[in-house]
Protein backbone atom coordinates (compact mmCIF):
# COMPACT_ATOMS: atom_id res chain seq x y z
CA UNK A 1 0.00 0.00 0.00
CA UNK A 2 2.99 2.29 0.44
CA UNK A 3 3.79 2.37 -3.28
CA UNK A 4 1.80 4.36 -5.85
CA UNK A 5 0.63 1.10 -7.45
CA UNK A 6 -0.45 -0.27 -4.06
CA UNK A 7 -2.32 2.92 -3.24
CA UNK A 8 -4.04 2.88 -6.63
CA UNK A 9 -5.06 -0.75 -6.12
CA UNK A 10 -6.46 0.03 -2.66
CA UNK A 11 -8.44 2.98 -4.01
CA UNK A 12 -9.90 0.92 -6.87
CA UNK A 13 -10.79 -1.88 -4.48
CA UNK A 14 -12.51 0.57 -2.15
CA UNK A 15 -14.46 2.02 -5.09
CA UNK A 16 -15.64 -1.48 -6.02
CA UNK A 17 -17.09 -2.32 -2.59
CA UNK A 18 -20.63 -1.08 -3.42
CA UNK A 19 -20.65 -3.26 -6.53
CA UNK A 20 -19.29 -6.24 -4.58
CA UNK A 21 -22.03 -5.75 -1.97
CA UNK A 22 -24.72 -5.55 -4.66
CA UNK A 23 -23.40 -8.72 -6.32
CA UNK A 24 -23.44 -10.53 -2.98
CA UNK A 25 -27.10 -9.55 -2.44
CA UNK A 26 -27.97 -10.74 -5.94
CA UNK A 27 -26.07 -14.02 -5.43
CA UNK A 28 -27.70 -14.57 -2.02
CA UNK A 29 -31.19 -14.13 -3.45
CA UNK A 30 -30.39 -16.64 -6.21
CA UNK A 31 -28.76 -19.18 -3.88
CA UNK A 32 -29.01 -18.33 -0.15
CA UNK A 33 -25.69 -18.99 1.54
CA UNK A 34 -24.02 -17.61 4.63
CA UNK A 35 -20.94 -17.10 2.42
CA UNK A 36 -22.75 -14.52 0.25
CA UNK A 37 -24.04 -12.84 3.42
CA UNK A 38 -20.41 -12.73 4.57
CA UNK A 39 -19.41 -11.02 1.33
CA UNK A 40 -22.03 -8.33 1.87
CA UNK A 41 -20.88 -7.78 5.46
CA UNK A 42 -17.26 -7.46 4.30
CA UNK A 43 -18.23 -5.02 1.55
CA UNK A 44 -19.98 -2.90 4.19
CA UNK A 45 -16.90 -2.91 6.42
CA UNK A 46 -18.32 -5.31 9.03
CA UNK A 47 -15.19 -7.49 9.13
CA UNK A 48 -15.97 -9.30 12.43
CA UNK A 49 -19.46 -10.17 11.21
CA UNK A 50 -18.11 -11.25 7.81
CA UNK A 51 -15.62 -13.59 9.52
CA UNK A 52 -18.38 -15.01 11.74
CA UNK A 53 -20.70 -15.63 8.78
CA UNK A 54 -17.90 -17.34 6.85
CA UNK A 55 -17.35 -19.89 9.62
CA UNK A 56 -20.76 -21.49 9.17
CA UNK A 57 -22.58 -24.00 11.36
CA UNK A 58 -19.76 -24.99 13.68
CA UNK A 59 -16.53 -23.62 15.02
CA UNK A 60 -14.38 -23.34 18.08
CA UNK A 61 -13.22 -20.91 20.70
CA UNK A 62 -10.81 -20.86 23.59
CA UNK A 63 -11.78 -19.55 27.00
CA UNK A 64 -9.73 -16.44 27.82
CA UNK A 65 -9.64 -17.39 31.51
CA UNK A 66 -8.66 -21.07 31.61
CA UNK A 67 -7.64 -21.63 27.96
CA UNK A 68 -10.18 -24.46 27.74
CA UNK A 69 -11.04 -25.42 24.16
CA UNK A 70 -14.71 -25.48 23.20
CA UNK A 71 -16.71 -26.20 20.07
CA UNK A 72 -20.02 -24.63 19.16
CA UNK A 73 -22.65 -26.12 16.90
CA UNK A 74 -25.60 -24.29 15.39
CA UNK A 75 -29.04 -25.88 15.54
CA UNK A 76 -31.62 -23.61 13.94
CA UNK A 77 -31.31 -20.37 15.92
CA UNK A 78 -29.61 -22.00 18.93
CA UNK A 79 -25.91 -22.52 19.46
CA UNK A 80 -24.81 -25.44 21.66
CA UNK A 81 -21.46 -25.21 23.44
CA UNK A 82 -19.40 -28.36 24.09
CA UNK A 83 -16.04 -28.91 25.73
CA UNK A 84 -13.67 -30.13 23.03
CA UNK A 85 -13.32 -33.54 24.65
CA UNK A 86 -17.13 -33.93 24.53
CA UNK A 87 -17.65 -32.97 20.88
CA UNK A 88 -17.16 -36.41 19.41
CA UNK A 89 -18.24 -38.30 22.51
CA UNK A 90 -21.61 -38.10 24.18
CA UNK A 91 -21.62 -34.31 23.80
CA UNK A 92 -22.58 -34.12 20.16
CA UNK A 93 -24.87 -37.15 20.30
CA UNK A 94 -26.63 -36.06 17.11
CA UNK A 95 -23.56 -36.18 14.85
CA UNK A 96 -24.56 -39.62 13.60
CA UNK A 97 -28.11 -38.49 12.86
CA UNK A 98 -27.71 -34.94 11.60
CA UNK A 99 -31.34 -34.50 10.56
CA UNK A 100 -32.52 -35.17 14.13
CA UNK A 101 -30.07 -32.92 15.96
CA UNK A 102 -30.61 -32.08 19.60
CA UNK A 103 -28.50 -30.40 22.25
CA UNK A 104 -29.29 -32.98 24.91
CA UNK A 105 -25.68 -33.20 26.13
CA UNK A 106 -24.48 -29.65 25.44
CA UNK A 107 -22.53 -28.06 28.27
CA UNK A 108 -24.47 -24.84 27.65
CA UNK A 109 -26.57 -23.01 25.07
CA UNK A 110 -25.36 -19.61 23.87
CA UNK A 111 -27.57 -16.68 24.77
CA UNK A 112 -28.22 -14.54 21.67
CA UNK A 113 -27.64 -10.84 22.11
CA UNK A 114 -30.66 -8.81 23.10
CA UNK A 115 -29.47 -5.29 22.27
CA UNK A 116 -30.57 -3.63 19.03
CA UNK A 117 -28.41 -4.80 16.17
CA UNK A 118 -26.30 -2.46 14.05
CA UNK A 119 -26.53 -5.11 11.34
CA UNK A 120 -30.27 -4.89 10.69
CA UNK A 121 -29.68 -3.04 7.40
CA UNK A 122 -27.62 -5.99 6.14
CA UNK A 123 -30.36 -8.42 7.08
CA UNK A 124 -32.96 -6.25 5.37
CA UNK A 125 -30.84 -6.07 2.20
CA UNK A 126 -30.67 -9.87 2.00
CA UNK A 127 -34.41 -10.29 2.41
CA UNK A 128 -35.67 -13.67 3.57
CA UNK A 129 -32.83 -15.49 5.34
CA UNK A 130 -32.07 -19.18 5.06
CA UNK A 131 -32.00 -20.97 8.47
CA UNK A 132 -28.20 -21.14 8.77
CA UNK A 133 -27.67 -17.47 7.95
CA UNK A 134 -30.51 -16.49 10.28
CA UNK A 135 -29.01 -18.54 13.10
CA UNK A 136 -25.56 -17.06 12.50
CA UNK A 137 -26.92 -13.50 12.55
CA UNK A 138 -28.86 -14.27 15.76
CA UNK A 139 -25.77 -15.65 17.50
CA UNK A 140 -23.25 -13.01 16.42
CA UNK A 141 -21.65 -11.72 19.62
CA UNK A 142 -23.75 -14.10 21.73
CA UNK A 143 -22.99 -14.86 25.36
CA UNK A 144 -21.31 -18.20 26.05
CA UNK A 145 -20.29 -20.07 29.20
CA UNK A 146 -17.01 -21.94 29.60
CA UNK A 147 -17.67 -25.52 30.68
CA UNK A 148 -14.25 -25.69 32.38
CA UNK A 149 -14.24 -22.65 34.67
CA UNK A 150 -17.67 -21.05 34.35
CA UNK A 151 -16.37 -17.90 32.59
CA UNK A 152 -19.20 -16.01 30.90
CA UNK A 153 -18.37 -13.82 27.93
CA UNK A 154 -19.07 -12.78 24.39
CA UNK A 155 -18.37 -14.97 21.39
CA UNK A 156 -16.79 -14.60 18.87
Amino acid sequence: METPVGQAAAEEFEKSLPQIGALCIEAYKADPSHCFASGLAAAKGEVDLATWLTIGENGGFQCPTCDGDHEWWLLDAKMGIYRNDDVFGAGADWLGNYDNRVFEHANSIAKPRTEPSHISALIAALGSLDPITEGLFANFKSTVVCAHCGWVGQHP
